[in-house]
This record gives structure tokens, sequence and C-alpha cells, in this order.
């Protein structure tokens, strides 16, 4: 077993730890790492549409959680914390 290999056996595993997230937080974060990896993995592989999807969450995710931190700035200085 090769590297390559590895990397999307790691990237299963995310995934599989990811349904069992509670926190939104931490799903995002496992999502994150998960989305990263198995779009490298892609790249190793050459397969375009695993490198569009996930790249793509990647992205999403980094948008999305920017906003949440904005949000959650808003949020406390609004309650004086």
């Amino acid at each position: 077993m090769n590297w390559v290999e590895i990397l999307g056996y790691i990237a299963s595993i995310l995934i599989v730890i990811s349904i069992t997230m509670e926190s939104i937080v931490k799903l995002r974060i496992v999502n994150f790492i998960r989305a990263a990896l198995l779009g490298t993995y892609g790249v190793f592989i050459k397969f375009v549409p695993i490198i569009l999807v996930n790249y793509f969450i990647v992205v999403t995710i980094s948008i999305n959680y920017g906003s949440f931190l904005k949000t959650e700035k808003l949020i406390k200085t609004v309650k004086g914390i």
C-alpha cells in the first residue's frame, strides 16, 4: 500500500467520523480536513470529479466559517461579552 492509498483511506475514515459529530463547528472542521485530503487524493489519482467537488467543499466551508465567525463576534459585541 502506497501513501496515496493511505491518504484516500484517511479521508474515507474522516467521512465516517463526521457522521457521528454533534457539534456543527467540529463537523465543519472535520469535513474541511476531509475534503482537502480527498481533493489532494483526487489530484494524485488524476480524477477530476473528486478534485472539483472536494475543493469546492473546502472553499464553501471556508466562506461559511468566515461568516459564522463574524456573526459570533457581532453577537458577543451586542451582548457586551
